[in-house]
């Protein structure tokens, strides 16, 4: 007997979402993103349908692989270097890689990517249990309105410069 509570709970975040997307529904630019990274050989990029392409667009983002239909697509490193190398942001890397030196060490060839050249990195692993597992795929699923106000603030800061981040951080530079 909670259904009036939820469906409020449900209507506070649609409607915090709906206010964040105006908030980027006129910006200037649109800066290039990437996200996700390879896996044992493959890159499993999230396609155009995905929700992670989705909170980009919403974010003021423009991704890179957003004309690709479905949800994820597998694609050889080089694909993504041709099509994604210019990207300004990177986000969603790999979480178990906390600097730039623990991403180089997995694959030299990144450090042409201009997201890494501009340190325009971003993991989705600000928040991590004790078992290793990132609150963004736990919390962040009924929350999509902080997953895309963190978006906003890491692509345009000056629309939300109150907002501290909680599920992105940026990896650092060492």
């Amino acid at each position: 007997n909670t259904e009036a509570k939820a469906n409020a709970s449900f209507d506070n975040v649609a409607k915090g979402y709906t206010s964040l997307v105006a908030l980027t529904a006129n910006v200037k630019t649109r800066p290039t993103v990437i996200a996700a990274s390879p896996y044992d050989g493959t890159w499993y990029m999230p396609a155009g349908d995905s929700t992670i392409a989705q909170l980009i667009k919403d974010a003021g983002g423009d991704f890179v692989f957003a004309s690709e239909t479905g949800t994820s697509i597998p694609l050889d490193f080089e694909v993504v270097l041709d099509r994604g190398s210019d990207a300004e942001y990177w986000v969603n890397v790999n979480q178990f890689w906390s600097t730039q030196a623990d991403m180089l060490a997995d694959d030299s060839r990144f450090a042409s990517f201009r997201a890494v050249k501009e340190n325009h990195l971003w993991n989705n692993n600000a928040r991590m249990n004790a078992n290793g597992g990132s609150d963004y795929f736990e919390s962040g699923a009924a929350h999509p309105d902080v997953i895309l106000a963190d978006l906003i603030k890491i692509f345009h800061p000056e629309l939300l410069s109150d907002h501290e981040l909680v599920y992105y951080r940026p990896l650092e530079a060492k």
